[in-house]
C-alpha cells in the first residue's frame, strides 16, 4: 500500500459523511477489501481511519490475545463496530463528527478527521507530550494539548 499522505480541507454533511479526498480514494480503492475501519474517538471530534491492510495487521496483533481478553474485546468493539464503505460518489460515514468543516491528514498507514481547530492545536504544538506509540497515540495527545489550553495540570 502506498503512503497515505497530505492535509485536505473537507466538509462533514448533515448525515455524517465526508467526501475523502481523491489522492486517498486513489490508494483505498486498490484493496478488494471494501471497508473503511474507523476508530471514533469519544469526546474528540476525531475519527482515525485505517484502510484494510493496516487493520489487517493491528487486528493479528489484537488476534494474538485470548478470546475473552478485555483488549481483544475493546478492539473489535471499537474498531468493526464502524467498519465502514465507500459509497459511489467517494463518501464515507464518519458516525458520529459534527457536521461543517473538517480536516482530513494522511498518517502514512492510515488517516485521520479531525475539526479545523483541533488540527490547528496539534500544528502548533511543538513539545513532546509523551503520549507513546499506539494506536491511541493522536487522541492522548489531542486530549493532553486541550487540558493544557483549558490549564489543566
Amino acid at each position: 500500500m502506498s503512503y497515505l499522505v497530505g492535509k485536505y480541507k473537507k466538509k462533514v454533511d448533515s448525515k455524517s459523511r465526508l467526501l475523502l479526498p481523491a489522492e486517498i480514494r486513489a490508494i483505498i480503492n486498490t484493496d478488494p477489501d471494501p471497508y473503511l475501519y474507523i476508530r471514533v474517538v469519544p469526546d474528540l471530534p476525531l475519527a482515525i481511519v485505517f484502510p484494510p491492510e493496516t487493520y489487517s495487521q493491528l487486528q493479528s496483533k489484537y488476534r494474538a490475545f485470548p478470546i475473552g481478553n478485555p483488549y481483544r474485546l475493546q478492539f473489535y468493539a471499537l474498531m468493526v463496530a464502524h467498519a465502514r464503505t465507500v459509497d459511489k460518489d467517494g463518501r464515507v460515514n464518519i458516525p458520529g463528527f459534527p457536521t461543517g468543516a473538517a480536516v482530513v491528514v494522511g498518517n502514512g498507514d492510515s488517516f485521520y478527521v479531525t475539526t479545523p481547530k483541533l488540527q490547528e492545536l496539534l500544528e502548533s504544538n511543538t513539545e513532546d507530550l509523551g503520549a507513546g506509540d499506539s494506536i491511541y497515540s493522536l487522541e492522548d495527545t489531542l486530549f493532553a494539548l486541550l487540558a493544557k489550553e483549558e490549564g489543566s495540570p
